[in-house]
């Protein structure tokens, strides 16, 4: 913690004054931090992503972890946020819940869109297409990350 105190005079149209000035840095530890607000919403995005394990056949599991998962999001979100005062601005937390939420929008996506194979009929269709996305994942998620840490951060 940094500490310094200084004496200044402060200018009007008519007259001076002195007055003090206090700073005080704080700085907190980076891997506590971290370790409370980013390992759990990874975890529950990994839980989110394991609905690609399960068959396409099975989608209103697929749907249901889906959704689930959204929720907790959205609920650790929520909660984190009320530790902090209002800000006008999207903090780095902020714009990685926005990519996490679009990755969820993209899984859920996915799923209803092999639901209405399935439904359908088009098993070996639904199979593909579930095969196509679950590769373009890693991109998807990389483009997402990208997007919502540095493009929209000129705009906060």
């Amino acid at each position: 913690m940094d500490f310094k105190q200084e004496s200044v005079v402060h200018e009007y149209p008519d007259e001076k004054y002195s007055r003090m000035v206090f700073t005080i840095s704080i700085q907190r530890e980076i891997f506590p931090v971290f370790m409370k607000n980013f390992v759990p919403i990874t975890l529950i995005t990994l839980i989110s992503l394991l609905s690609f394990a399960v068959s396409i056949q099975n989608y209103s599991q697929r749907i249901s972890i889906g959704i689930t998962t959204l929720f907790s999001a959205v609920a650790y979100h929520l909660a984190t946020l009320s530790t902090l005062p209002p800000l006008s601005y999207l903090t780095l937390f902020n714009r990685i819940m926005l990519a996490i939420y679009s990755l969820f929008l993209y899984n859920i996506g996915v799923s209803v869109q092999g639901m209405r194979l399935v439904d359908r009929k088009q098993i070996e269709k639904a199979t593909v297409f579930e095969d196509r996305m679950q590769k373009l994942l890693p991109i998807v998620i990389i483009v997402l990350l990208i997007f919502f840490t540095i493009v929209v951060e000129p705009f906060t």
